[in-house]
């Protein structure tokens, strides 16, 4: 049963919290509306003139699998992309990173000329620009020159230029068109560009018109760029997007048009390579084979002059074509062989094999082919783990061991193609030797003349086999086809600042965050006491009442308003009493005190006491503050008589009793300052004031000084039957709270109650809510204010209407006739409200 009881308080406390946040929000409304204007008007001024900002995007294929390999199929050769996989991570990882490279981008950003930043000037902001009228011939001296920024004021035929550093105007010059001016630092010349001209653009047109040029270094240029470029790789495709966001869309657009562009030709030049390096070698081969033709002919031209032979037989003549058949075989296979020769020497001197392809090579051998090919894949394979595994892992090692498989598989079958080719070449110079005997029978002219027809027919057909080969060479290049292709060309996708939407959002959100923390730092740090739950939740001592603000002049609030709120209060605090006093008979002692002064414990013991006397009930209220004496001041009595006179035994009780306008109410003031009011106090003829005051009163009220400065209060509650705490909305601090918690536990006073006084119930705005509870109420709203019954419950006026108070009983609150004070951002709300509807 207590869990279900615990269970629903909890249920109770959740919900009136969540009420009283919505109290909270609605009491201080006006801040959020405030805050909400002021942050959407600041994300409009962002949305109208910060510069917009755009994403521009490209795509580029990796793999054309169908183009680029006509000129190797000419050849006999495999594509160079054979022995790559667009889909390995690394293969693409290895592009991106050429092309985010500094050697990569800096001859493109040259030529887009980016060192070069034009701007214009506009009434609110200034706006790049990369196309601009006039033609700028800006060549630097000094390093220097790049130091400054240089303002151009168009005016009839002439433009002022301002060279600006740090804000400050260093120089100035005026240039004409075609005219170039000398500085120290820099030259520079200006005219109309052929484009603008040609379109009917003139100077005229450009005059008022103010441009703001700046010169960057090529190397700060790319590096600035190369950060602010991205690529990425397509997820499941072939391709890899490049992407930069920037203001001038003109300028995004051509940079990623001129690297997408620029790849594309070094993919073509990648491939090409290996052609124009055989290419160069046949052309050096072509160039001493020519050479040597030429000396065999002058050689033979000389020779017959000399000899006068004529021509020989057709057995030697037969014999030197085969002769030179197979020296041009021999050849041929020397070819090959030194092309096997440099691919074992590429192995044994380079670790990275990312380049490694047949054509690379010139090799063609069906033998060797795929087995290149496959030492390229491993490679591929074992560089891809190595960026993710250790070299002691599994999977590093196993790739590892693949890749030595098959190099050694290569090499292998490298030696044992060219142990067949060298075999084959000891026949060549078998049958070579064979010729050379043969023509060692012929005689000496004619084996001479024979000598040399034999070395001149050698070197043509070498020279047609090498003229072959470059125009396979040649043709193959011709055909052959980057790998890569631009898939999309650059366009805009999207604007990506100001993202006006998004700015509007985020202003909402601090619009309410502002206030939020506002608010919460004022709860936060407030240390004073706001409410009636901040005093229940701190301390067990029974609430008695919550007594409003009173702003008129009167301490005695039922000579003003009977039925105003905080006569009903007191109403309220009086039945509260009778509850914690003994249903006798007997006459009353009540004391009232607070922890420190100026918290209305006079204006509450004069009202408590004259709220008794409506009932018929005789009431005498004495000032036992004796160092700060106040409640003669209600009543216009003079000090001179009083409480001290009596306690000292100069004056008897009558002669310091004094009659109050108000019906069975008697004061007692306190008297002349004693220099020992604690002494007196304590005396015995205190004891017998009290014992005679009891016969002639049914309640004794005893106003005594501040509990937390003095032990007066404390040593009068043994005579007293009920003491009256008061605490003042506002102006408390919330540690008195516990100082009043301890003298109910500890020093054990039981016969304790708490007055909230001065309330203005603003515990709303410092999230404290109540409960409602029931009855009825008086009053009526004013303006656009609230109207609150009070009672046992609460009422409505003319508005809304909250409900304070627990299930014993409830507290209301209305806008009396006075007006209250109202915060200062509401006065201007208002006004601002009244200025509306008169517009």
């Amino acid at each position: 049963m207590r869990e279900d009881f615990n269970s629903l308080n909890e249920e109770e406390q959740s919900r009136i919290n969540v009420r009283s946040l919505l109290l909270l929000v609605r009491v201080y409304w006006h801040l959020f509306a405030i805050s909400i204007a002021f942050t959407l008007f600041g994300a409009y001024m962002v949305n109208r003139y910060k510069t917009p900002k755009y994403l521009m995007k490209s795509q580029v294929l990796l793999s054309n699998e169908k183009e680029g390999r006509e000129g190797m199929e000419i050849i006999g050769g495999q594509s160079m992309g054979g022995a790559f996989n667009p889909w390995d991570p690394t293969f693409v990882n290895d592009k991106i990173q050429i092309i985010k490279s500094f050697r990569f981008l800096e001859p493109v950003i040259d030529q887009l000329g980016f060192v070069n930043s034009y701007y214009v000037q506009g009434d609110v902001k200034i706006s790049e620009q990369y196309s601009v009228p006039f033609d700028l011939k800006f060549d630097t001296k000094n390093d220097k020159a790049l130091q400054y920024q240089y303002t151009f004021n168009f005016r009839e035929n002439e433009v002022l230029v301002i060279g600006e550093k740090e804000s400050r105007n260093i120089f100035e010059f005026s240039l004409k068109p075609g005219q170039v001016y000398q500085h120290k630092y820099f030259s520079m010349g200006i005219s109309l560009t052929e484009e603008y001209a040609s379109s009917g653009g003139s100077w005229k047109e450009l005059v008022g018109t103010r441009f703001i040029f700046k010169k960057s270094s090529l190397k700060s240029v790319v590096s600035r760029y190369k950060s602010r470029l991205k690529v990425e790789s397509v997820k499941d495709t072939k391709a890899i997007e490049l992407s930069i966001e920037e203001e001038n869309q003109e300028k995004g657009i051509a940079l990623l048009d001129s690297v997408a562009n620029a790849f594309v030709r070094k993919g073509l030049e990648d491939k090409n390579q290996s052609f124009e390096k055989s290419i160069a070698f046949i052309n050096s081969e072509l160039e001493r084979v020519t050479t040597f033709l030429n000396d065999l002919e002058e050689k033979f031209q000389t020779f017959k002059q000399d000899k006068r032979a004529i021509s020989l037989t057709d057995q030697t003549t037969a014999l030197i074509h085969e002769s030179a058949e197979v020296e041009a075989e021999r050849y041929q296979q020397l070819l090959a062989l030194k092309s096997i020769e440099s691919l074992n020497q590429y192995l044994k001197t380079h670790d990275d094999l990312s380049t490694l392809a047949p054509a690379t090579f010139g090799i063609s051998e069906p033998l060797l082919v795929p087995h290149i090919n496959n030492v390229a894949a491993r490679y591929q394979e074992w560089k891809g783990i190595s960026n993710s595994f250790q070299p002691s892992s599994p999977q590093y090692q196993k790739a590892l061991k693949a890749l030595n498989i098959a190099k050694a598989s290569l090499e292998e079958n490298a030696r044992n193609v060219q142990n067949q080719m060298n075999t084959v070449l000891g026949e060549y110079d078998k049958r070579i030797r064979e010729y050379d005997l043969r023509l060692e029978n012929v005689p000496l002219i004619e084996r001479n003349h024979a000598g040399i027809k034999r070395q001149t027919e050698i070197q043509e057909k070498i020279y047609v086999l090498l003229l072959e080969k470059k125009f396979e060479y040649e043709i193959a290049k011709s055909g052959n086809r980057s790998d890569y292709s631009i898939l999309n060309k650059a366009y805009v996708a999207k604007q990506t600042s100001p993202q006006k939407g998004r700015n509007y959002t985020l202003a909402i959100l601090l619009g309410l965050i502002i206030p939020a923390i506002y608010l919460f730092l004022k709860i936060y740090f407030d240390n004073k006491v706001r409410s009636r739950e901040q005093i229940e939740n701190g301390s067990d001592v029974p609430f008695l009442a919550a007594i409003p603000h009173h702003s008129g002049e009167e301490q005695l609030v039922f000579q003003t308003n009977s039925k105003s709120i905080t006569a009903e209060s007191y109403r309220n605090l009086r039945t509260s009493m009778s509850y914690m006093l003994a249903s006798d008979d007997k006459p009353k002692t009540i004391l009232v005190t607070s922890t420190i002064s100026g918290e209305g414990k006079t204006f509450c013991t004069l009202n408590i006491g004259h709220v008794l006397s409506l009932s018929g009930k005789k009431v005498v209220v004495l000032g036992l503050d004796l160092r700060k004496p106040k409640l003669h001041l209600e009543f216009n009595l003079k000090n001179n008589v009083g409480l001290s006179n009596y306690l000292v035994g100069k004056l008897s009780l009558d002669e310091i009793i004094f009659k109050t306008p108000l019906d069975n109410v008697d004061i007692i003031p306190s008297g002349p300052i004693p220099p020992n009011p604690s002494e007196l106090i304590l005396s015995n003829r205190m004891i017998e004031l009290h014992e005679q005051l009891k016969n002639q009163y049914d309640y004794i009220l005893l106003d005594t000084a501040p509990l937390g400065l003095v032990t007066d209060a404390v040593d009068l509650m043994r005579i007293s039957d009920l003491c009256v705490y008061i605490m003042r909305e506002g102006y408390t601090q919330v540690n008195a709270i516990g100082f009043l918690n301890e003298f109910y536990v500890k020093k054990d006073i039981k016969n304790l109650g708490v007055v909230l006084n001065d309330s203005k119930f603003s515990g709303i705005k410092y999230g404290y809510g109540y409960g409602g509870g029931y009855g009825y109420g008086y009053g009526y709203g004013y303006g656009y204010g609230y109207g609150y019954g009070y009672g046992y419950g609460y009422g409505y006026g003319y508005g809304s209407g909250y409900g304070y108070g627990g299930a014993k009983q409830g507290y209301g609150y209305y806008v009396d006739n006075e007006e209250t004070s109202r915060p200062f951002l509401m006065k201007v709300f208002d006004l601002l409200k009244k200025l509306y509807k008169r517009s």
